[in-house]
């Protein structure tokens, strides 16, 4: 593996976010340039599924059930299943 460049890293990091990177941005970058930019695209198209439960990030939500989040604001937030939004089929 060839020596990093430290001085290009974070123009690549930059082009690839779109903003100014963070240090660990940088980090992880380098230490898996690969997952990264994959991770940075999937971030990109869905968004950040952090917020997620796990049960539901693993298994989806069970139709006809409820769930509940908190926001950044700090308030509890109830979500539909798509069952309840688009009705029966």
């Amino acid at each position: 593996m060839p020596p990093a460049d430290f001085a290009l890293i974070p123009a690549a990091v930059k082009a690839l976010l779109d903003r100014e990177p963070s240090e660990n941005d940088v980090a992880s970058y380098l230490m898996y340039p690969n997952v990264y930019a994959n991770y940075v695209k999937s971030r990109r198209l869905y968004e950040d599924l952090s917020v997620l439960p796990t049960p539901v990030f693993f298994y989806g939500m069970q139709e006809g059930g409820r769930g509940r989040r908190q926001h950044r604001a700090r308030e509890d937030i109830d979500y539909p299943t798509v069952g309840q939004v688009c009705g029966p089929r």
